[in-house]
């Protein structure tokens, strides 16, 4: 110990005991100013320059606030983490830097100045984010001015065991191809609109598609760019405007207002004929049918025409050819002939023709019959010709 006889300062090198004692100016300890007042140890916080805790902090109702505008920081040293609980979560932020975790009732509410209704929230990750709930619950992502999901490269909105929708107040605008990926049939129509067939693909009813461009837009379905694909249909497609192509090739059929249109090479309205070569041969004075000159076509207006050549074999035989339809006289198709035994010789042929308009409905048959008034009246290689005009 030494005194310094002029300062009378007492240094102490290695320990100072004693019962009690009184110091009248200061006291330093390690270089830290002891108080020598009635209370012992330090008076401030402030005067601690490397303070730690014995146990748990308790504010006691009270906030960990600032003087002025100074923040407020806590940084962990090296790896450690920032753990934020409620209620009785307890738990290890792991390698968490940042983990924020309710007691499983709680609520976790990012605010700017409460109810005010002004400021930003900013939350970046140089990496993923990822907001996941759990037990079914729902991810809310609500905005009263514009909302915007920005993603520099590929956004993905998938669901795994559920719908993925969009629905909107007014459109849903989209300034790249909608395309779908999935490997899977669906049981419902790709891009669909269940009731607005306003524009669009859009359910029509049951499994019908109904497929229009909306007002006075124009539709556009085609294949690649190059035009070396094409737009299959596997039913029936119906088009109530006007089809323009540079060209096209049907495989089997093509109807066009109802009418079968040639698709041989020769174009215009499909015709149907029946033809037979075997001679047919009556002895009936009243109509009926000449063998295989019938048929029951589709509803519609046709023109139709029927071409034989008829002999007899007696004497003054009247014989009359005519069209029939739904068993029913067409008197304008009539034809004649009178034959004569000896006349040229009995081996005369008549060549016959006749012809009509006629409509019927769809279950009306259209025939040729032929009579005699004696002997036999014979019919050679014959047609019976039907174009379908409307």
């Amino acid at each position: 110990m030494t005194i310094d006889k002029n300062t009378q300062i007492v240094d102490v090198k290695i320990g100072l005991t004693a019962i009690s004692g009184t110091f009248s100016d200061s006291l330093t300890v390690s270089g830290i100013p002891v108080s020598l007042s009635d209370v012992e140890g330090i008076t401030s916080i402030v005067q601690d320059l490397t303070p730690q805790l014995g146990g748990d902090l308790d504010v006691n109702g009270q906030s960990i606030t600032s003087a002025g505008n100074v923040d407020i920081n806590i940084r962990p040293a090296g790896t450690g983490g920032i753990e934020l609980f409620t209620g009785k979560k307890t738990g290890n932020a792991g390698s968490r830097e940042i983990w924020l975790s309710t007691s499983g009732a709680g609520q976790i509410v990012l605010d700017t100045i409460s109810n005010s209704n002004t400021g930003d929230i900013f939350i970046q990750a140089g990496g993923d984010l990822d907001l996941e709930t759990f037990n079914a619950g729902k991810l809310d992502i609500l905005g009263n001015g514009f909302t915007d999901i920005i993603s520099q490269r590929r956004l993905e909105l998938e669901s795994v065991i559920d719908d993925v929708r969009i629905r909107a107040g007014l459109e849903v605008s989209m300034n790249a191809p909608l395309r779908g990926d999935g490997t899977a049939d669906v049981t419902a129509p790709a891009y669909s609109f269940i009731t607005s067939t306003a524009a669009g693909m859009y359910l029509k009813s049951g499994a019908v598609v109904g497929l229009t461009g909306g007002g006075i837009e124009t539709l556009t379905v085609s294949g690649v760019g190059d035009l070396t694909d094409g737009v299959g249909i596997a039913g029936n497609l119906t088009v109530s405007g006007t089809v323009a192509a540079v060209s096209g090739t049907f495989a089997t059929s093509l109807t066009v207002s109802g009418i079968p249109v040639d698709i041989t090479g020769g174009g215009g309205p499909y015709p149907t004929e029946i033809t037979a070569t075997a001679t047919a041969s009556t002895t009936s004075t009243s109509y009926v049918l000449i063998t295989g000159m019938t048929s029951t076509p589709v509803a519609g207006t046709y023109s139709v025409s029927f071409s034989t050549t008829i002999q007899g074999d007696t004497a003054a035989q009247d014989m009359e050819v005519a069209l029939f339809q739904d068993g029913n006289l067409i008197t304008h198709t009539e034809r004649s002939a009178d034959f004569e035994s000896g006349a040229q010789g009995d081996d005369l042929h008549y060549p016959t023709h006749t012809q009509a308009l006629m409509t019927v409905s769809g279950s009306q048959a259209i025939e040729a019959r032929y009579k005699t008034s004696a002997g036999t009246i014979s019919a050679f290689q014959r047609s019976l010709f039907l174009l379908q005009l409307s």
